[in-house]
């Protein structure tokens, strides 16, 4: 089953999914905070089933190619990255308010729209290659800011994230992302290295190719005028493609070699992205509580103590249906009763009439 719904149904819609035994691909951001993305990740595992995150940047050529690339030593040792997802989209809220993008009852915002592409960029340069395993990876070091609009959903971040690499150094990886603004098409990605360096060229979601500029050792400063070797990988998609057919690709070809995970997009690499969300604080879906309930707000009154009293309360906005139309009636019978509610409802439900129904789902009060 394919989950595309708003990010604020992924929780349920996977969990409802994977209960009725069924292998799962959820599009980015898997759900919105670390809390639920373990509780997904240990039904999946439970149940012997297959769950990945849909980031399709992962699974194009043009990932492998930048790996490779970087492995090989080309620009030498990696210095620092900086990565952006940026797109102007006022012009689109303007027009509508309650457009999912800025809607705080359908976790809008940059930070899980936008970011999980600025973030793969910083992943595929810096985090240390790991497959899939139950193990947890460390969690960096990690310093953010935002901006947040007046419905109280994040306009702009921008997130500093410390990865520590096999021989012990500390390599930082800086990620913005925007609603507000455009990532010049020159560049969306900056990869500094020992030995030269490499842009890649926007959008950071489907990189359309990146070049590799080496100037060789005993350069403190590089003058626009020093010889140096320069090289472009250039990438091109079949025509309406874009990134669904590589991600397919890889799900099926998981699914033929009866894998549970993939090792491009290990699912500890998705719990760990959701945890560096968590640290920075800027959760645009309805409260800073990254432990609270999605759909009521609820969570442990002890961390009460941590919510930033400026924000003001979320205002009311219209509230989405809950349906599912990736599953499909063949499969409906199989769900049980209660997730089927859920799947299948065909009358708005406001958070709270759905958190009594979801209560067992392991994420409210």
């Amino acid at each position: 089953i394919y989950v595309g719904k708003p990010h604020s149904h992924h929780y349920a819609n996977v969990h409802a999914a994977l209960s009725a035994g069924k292998n799962v691909l959820c599009e980015k951001s898997l759900v919105v905070n670390s809390k639920q993305a373990q509780v997904l990740v240990d039904l999946a595992r439970q149940k012997n089933l297959f769950l990945m995150e849909a980031t399709w940047t992962r699974c194009l050529p043009f990932a492998s190619k930048l790996q490779a690339v970087l492995a090989s030593g080309a620009i030498g040792e990696v210095r620092a990255v900086q990565s952006a997802m940026c797109f102007d989209w006022t012009e689109i809220v303007r027009q509508n308010p309650d457009h999912r993008l800025i809607n705080p009852n359908l976790a809008g915002g940059a930070l899980l729209d936008l970011s999980p592409y600025s973030y793969t960029i910083l992943a595929l340069s810096i985090l240390p290659r790991s497959k899939a395993s139950p193990e947890p990876l460390p969690m960096p070091k990690v310093v953010s800011s935002a901006i947040k609009t007046p419905l109280g959903v994040d306009a702009s971040s921008t997130t500093t994230i410390n990865f520590e690499q096999p021989d012990g150094r500390i390599v930082p990886g800086t990620m913005s992302s925007a609603i507000d603004r455009v990532t010049p098409p020159e560049r969306c990605a900056l990869i500094q290295g020992s030995l030269g360096y490499i842009t890649i060229r926007t959008p950071a979601n489907v990189p359309q190719s990146f070049t590799v500029e080496r100037y060789g050792a005993g350069h403190p400063m590089w003058m626009s005028d020093m010889e140096h070797k320069s090289t472009t990988y250039d990438f091109v998609m079949s025509k309406g493609t874009w990134g669904f057919a590589y991600e397919a690709d890889e799900v099926a070809r998981c699914l033929r070699d009866g894998k549970k995970e993939s090792d491009i997009i290990p699912l500890r690499e998705t719990i760990l992205q959701m945890q560096v969300r968590r640290s920075r604080a800027i959760s645009s879906f309805r409260t800073l509580r990254a432990d609270a309930c999605i759909f009521c707000g609820r969570g442990d009154r002890s961390s009460m103590r941590s919510v930033d009293r400026t924000i003001s309360p979320t205002p009311k906005l219209s509230r989405p249906s809950i349906s599912s139309s990736k599953v499909g009636r063949r499969q409906e019978n199989s769900i049980p009763e209660q997730s089927r509610r859920i799947l299948f409802a065909q009358v708005p439900m406001t958070p709270s009439q759905l958190c009594n129904k979801v209560a067992d789902f392991g994420i409210c009060d």
